[in-house]
Order: structure tokens, then C-alpha cells, then sequence
């Protein structure tokens, strides 16, 4: 039975806003810390890139645990 039901697409899109979100978040906060983010149009990039990919990841996971999906399904 699942838990939070949601169309495969919907959960895919709620991640993808989220994930974007939170790896937006992590960049800013990144830039704070470091000058080298701040300066550097390149390295910004990737790492919004790579934190949207992870949080993408990890909440679209999260959404079809509580659908009651596996992966592949």
C-alpha cells in the first residue's frame, strides 16, 4: 500500500524542483565559505550540477519508498 501516492511523473518532478532547490542551497553556501566559488563561473557550475544531481537522487528515492515502488519499476 503506498504510503504517499503519486504518479511516477510527479514524484520525478517534485525531486527534480527539490533536488534543484537544495543544490542551489548548498552552492550559496559553499560561495560563503570559499572566495575560490565565488570567483570561478566553472566550479559554481559543477558544483550546482553535481549537488542538484544528488539531492534529485536522493529525494526522488525517498518519494517512491513512500509510493511503494522499487527502482526500475
Amino acid at each position: 500500500m503506498a504510503l504517499f501516492p503519486l504518479n511516477p511523473r510527479t514524484s520525478g518532478a517534485l525531486a527534480g524542483g527539490l533536488g534543484a532547490v537544495a543544490g542551489f542551497l548548498a552552492v550559496s553556501y559553499l560561495e560563503g565559505r570559499y572566495p575560490d566559488v565565488a570567483e570561478s563561473f566553472a566550479l559554481y557550475a559543477v558544483i550546482m550540477f553535481l549537488a542538484s544531481f544528488f539531492f534529485i537522487s536522493v529525494f526522488l528515492d525517498v518519494l517512491n519508498r513512500l509510493n511503494g515502488r522499487r527502482r526500475g519499476e
